[in-house]
């Protein structure tokens, strides 16, 4: 008998950049579905709106998942919403999306280094994450991201993983 490692349990939540009602629902729904147990956190993107801007983060991403943020790892990836501001470059990686958010592209928690904050991998466990930026870098034919990407998913095929889990906002 082979011993099977645990199931990973991933909450992907996406375009909930409201922190209203709505958001609220799916939130609670998740949370007696799962039974509040899940290991880490894929935010798709958009998650404040309308412009992206630090105080809607605060208010719609942190404060409404402020005890769920604190569980479990968040890993993220951009969105159309997380770019709409004057303060936001994507290419330079400034703006309220990379002040708050801190993913790994160094390539410490797996997979080959990107150097960029808005696509990069990690592995959890025997499951290889991959986030690409599909919204701004991916849609511009960024030839360094795919670059990236194909090192990346090359290595991670060698590598023996269960799952290969690429993630994005479109």
């Amino acid at each position: 008998l082979r011993d099977s490692p645990p199931p990973v349990r991933v909450w992907a939540i996406g375009d909930s950049g409201m922190g209203d009602d709505n958001a609220r629902r799916v939130r609670d729904a998740f949370l007696n579905f799962t039974g509040g147990d899940w290991d880490l956190t894929l935010g798709l993107g958009d998650l404040a709106y309308l412009k992206g801007k630090d105080w809607e983060y605060q208010k719609r991403f942190f404060k409404y998942l402020s005890d769920e943020n604190a569980k479990v790892p968040v890993f993220t990836t951009p969105g159309n919403h997380d770019t709409y501001n004057d303060k936001t470059d994507m290419k330079r990686q400034i703006g309220p999306y990379f002040d708050l958010f801190t993913n790994p592209g160094d390539g410490n928690s797996g997979g080959v280094a990107s150097n960029h904050k808005s696509y990069y991998s990690f592995d959890y466990g025997k499951v290889h994450f991959v986030s690409v930026d599909s919204q701004e870098l991916g849609l511009h034919d960024d030839p360094t991201l795919y670059a990236w990407l194909e090192r990346d998913l090359e290595a991670a095929s060698k590598a023996g993983y269960d799952w290969i889990v690429a993630y994005h906002h479109q």
